[in-house]
């Protein structure tokens, strides 16, 4: 139970950060915003062409009764664009995090420095990030 409280009076003065420097926490916001948009560029861009690639895909269906032709082009495009859907889902939070991490760098040293008066060395480095954003893609 000690730990319960101890981390609801954390939550607490973590809501109190966004009153303190309501600036550093909305620039979290913009790299989940960002990559939110160029995702939702891609999947209507994607929606856009899917007609073209799937008949692209499906020229042997041609000759086939146009209904059935039909069918199988409607089933295979939406497929396809759930499976781009799909993979806009699992990625988003791993691109956020690795677009974003100079923003969260600099919100992490902004409240370290109101909290304890002092920002500790730790380097986290490109690498690193990207090392986390592959294993977040691939646990999925």
């Amino acid at each position: 139970m000690r730990e319960f409280l101890t981390g609801a009076r954390m939550l607490l003065r973590g809501l109190g950060q966004w009153r303190r420097s309501p600036g550093a926490m909305a620039l979290g916001l913009i790299p989940g915003f960002v990559v939110g948009l160029v995702f939702a560029a891609a999947l209507v861009g994607w929606g856009f062409l899917l007609g073209e690639v799937v008949d692209d895909w499906t020229p042997f269906a041609n000759d086939w009764d146009p209904l059935w032709a039909t069918v199988l082009r409607t089933a295979i495009a939406v497929a396809s664009f759930g499976a781009v859907a799909f993979l806009a889902i699992v990625s988003f939070t791993a691109v956020t995090l690795t677009v974003g991490e100079p923003f969260y760098d600099r919100i992490w040293r902004a409240t370290e420095r109101t909290a304890t008066g002092r920002v500790p060395d730790a380097e986290y480095g490109f690498w690193r990030a990207a090392g986390d954003a592959v294993r977040l893609i691939a646990r999925g």
